[in-house]
């Protein structure tokens, strides 16, 4: 309950095993200590953490590269709550760009849910709180081996956290054309957080 164990191979080859293990149980860890580890990269502007989720390919690490701003995560971002505020830290894994990343913790400020669609310009739209709660869900990090109790227990903290950010943080959907530049969206961006 409240441990987690990790058992590897004695030939174990592949460092992107391991990556995936470690990000696993921290993932778990982190849901049982008031925490999670969201699918999204983020940024500090104005020095507070900007969230940007999306399944692969809407455009995470693209957003992060032309915002040119102070990076925390590129593919997983931490969250914390410290009291009741909720807090955003660079994660210390190995990831697919080699960012230049700040290892300290930032309240959040907001979350972008990225979407690629068939439209003409950016459409920015602010999400209700049961709405939100609906669409975080799926980029929290669930551990995804062990038992089904485990899985379950994951689940309901990950839905507590989901509905806490959902109260307290904007959350928005964000949808572009695929022909959209990534400098178009972070000026988008920019005008939208000033």
């Amino acid at each position: 309950e409240n441990h987690t164990k990790i058992f590897f191979p004695s030939s174990f080859k592949h460092f992107g095993m391991l990556n995936f293990a470690v990000k696993n149980s921290f993932a778990a860890c982190l849901l049982r200590n008031k925490g999670c580890l969201i699918h999204a990269s983020s940024s500090v502007i104005e020095n507070k953490a900007v969230l940007f989720a999306g399944v692969s390919g809407q455009g995470k690490s693209t957003i992060i590269r032309q915002l040119r701003r102070r990076c925390l995560a590129d593919d997983r971002s931490i969250i914390r709550f410290i009291g009741n505020r909720p807090f955003v830290y660079g994660a210390p894994f190995y990831e697919q760009h080699n960012f230049a990343k700040i290892r300290s913790k930032f309240p959040l400020g907001g979350i972008y849910l990225l979407k690629k669609k068939e439209i003409e310009k950016i459409k920015i739209l602010k999400l209700s709180p049961p709405i939100a709660l609906f669409k975080l869900l799926p980029h929290i990090v669930i551990r995804e081996e062990g038992p089904f109790i485990g899985r379950r227990r994951q689940f309901k903290l990950a839905l507590r956290i989901c509905r806490i950010l959902a109260v307290s943080i904007p959350v928005y959907t964000i949808s572009r054309s695929l022909s959209v530049p990534g400098s178009h969206l972070a000026k988008t961006i920019y005008d939208h957080l000033a």
